[in-house]
């Protein structure tokens, strides 16, 4: 949250990000920030109100993906309990892999992973329901997934 108030990338919450003098906001940019949010609005040394929290996950999970059914592109949101190597794939029907999306050393945390409804190769997959596994050394978890065309 705080750094999308810092949309001028000063290191400050302050009135410079609740204006938008030239019309350069455009969609899917910067949050151009919330006054409420703002200590002393157009003063260039105010900063944020809130605090932000940081937890650790009390367990590894994997989230239903979002939006489901999906077309073209889905998240798939997913918690790490501690630092582990993790891997998730997605699965067709037929219990086949077909696309890698993580493998790796994560650290505990909240992450999300997006898939285009691609294969590894890069083709687009037909519709139907696709499994995604996250699996750990002592944790797995599948949720389905459905692709509408």
């Amino acid at each position: 949250a705080l750094a999308a108030l810092d949309s001028d990338g000063d290191g400050k919450t302050n009135g410079e990000e609740l204006q938008d003098a030239v019309g350069a906001w455009r969609s899917g940019d910067a949050n151009p920030g919330d006054v409420d949010l703002v200590s002393n609005p157009g003063d260039p040394n105010s900063a944020a109100t809130v605090q932000l929290a940081i937890s650790t996950p009390l367990q590894f999970t994997l989230k239903q993906n979002y939006p489901n059914p999906f077309n073209p592109s889905t998240t798939i949101a997913f918690s790490v309990e501690k630092t582990a190597v993790i891997r998730l794939t997605v699965y067709n029907a037929l219990g086949e892999p077909v696309r890698e999306l993580v493998n790796g050393q994560l650290q505990a945390g909240e992450y999300k992973a997006f898939w285009d409804g691609r294969n590894q190769a890069g083709e687009l997959l037909g519709s139907g329901i696709y499994l995604a596994k996250m699996k750990s050394r002592n944790f797995s978890q599948t949720i389905s997934m459905l692709l509408i065309k």
